[in-house]
């Protein structure tokens, strides 16, 4: 079975596809357009489910200034409709977002067990430009609200030709037994073409980078 996670309409819905059939889609939560943006469930050992999302407001792609929210799960993770039930919580605001200038426009955000902390994923403009001309930034948590953003990107779309119009939507994993992000994103490059391209960062690596502030 796969859920898959998206927004359409200002409304977050979830999809259930086994094999090759669609069984169901249903509505999840529903907000004004832009108001949940990119929505990432997590789910850490031994807490509450958490759902975040971006807030870019009315201007969309264009905004000047955007924020993330979370909610979390209330009800049971054994229930049938664990996850894609009633029992969000409200949403409760976070700091995560790009270094000072930047904005994030997408998020995607897992557990790192062995640490007990939430990593992030996510692509940022700076506020002179759109969400169309991105670079891909990290940050971690461990308290799920207040936010640790790496200054500079682990990727920039600069530096390569494929990645050259943007950095997209992204999604992580994290390899515990290598200790290392597995990571899978979306670029635009500077033919018009999109592509996929998948990066690997060791987890030591950045927590340093975080220590030393770069």
């Amino acid at each position: 079975m796969i859920l898959i996670l998206f927004t359409a309409f200002g409304a977050v819905f979830v999809a259930e596809i086994v094999g090759d059939k669609l069984l169901y889609t249903t509505g999840v939560l529903a907000a004004p357009r832009h108001s949940l943006v990119s929505p990432s469930i997590v789910v850490p050992t031994s807490r509450r489910a958490k759902l975040y999302y971006v807030n870019a407001g009315k201007q969309g792609c264009d905004a000047k200034q955007t924020n993330v929210g979370m909610r979390r799960w209330m009800g049971d993770l054994h229930s049938d409709d664990a996850l894609v039930g009633a029992r969000w919580s409200a949403g409760v605001a976070t700091d995560l977002n790009g270094p000072p200038g930047w904005m994030i426009w997408h998020v995607d955000v897992t557990w790192v067990d062995e640490r007990s902390e939430y990593w992030a994923v996510f692509p940022a403009y700076r506020t002179t430009e759109n969400c169309a001309h991105s670079d891909l930034f990290m940050a971690r948590s461990r308290d799920a609200v207040h936010w640790q953003t790496l200054p500079d990107p682990v990727l920039k779309r600069d530096d390569l030709a494929w990645t050259g119009g943007t950095l997209y939507r992204s999604s992580l994993e994290y390899d515990a037994p290598r200790g290392d992000f597995r990571i899978w994103f979306s670029a635009l490059g500077r033919d018009g073409a999109w592509r996929i391209g998948h990066a690997t960062f060791p987890l030591q690596e950045l927590v340093a980078r975080l220590d030393a502030g770069r």
